[in-house]
């Protein structure tokens, strides 16, 4: 799951990441964390600073993985 992925990579580090640094973190395509980085945006995840919990993630980004 790419959204899960990218999720993990922006959580653990403290600095903003560029695209690129997320492609080195997770050996994604440019074109699948682009597409994470709608998912957790539409979810208002990305930028939030109280991110939800890890298993609420998980169900909510299968779900919208496999609607988008």
């Amino acid at each position: 799951m790419e959204t899960i992925r990218v999720y993990d990579a922006i959580v653990e580090n403290d600095v903003p990441l560029l695209v690129a640094d997320i492609m080195k973190e997770t050996q994604l395509s440019e074109v699948q964390i682009s597409k994470a980085l709608t998912i957790l945006e539409h979810l208002k995840i990305v930028g939030n600073l109280s991110y939800p919990e890890k298993p609420a993630i998980y169900g909510i980004s299968a779900r919208y993985e496999q609607d988008y």
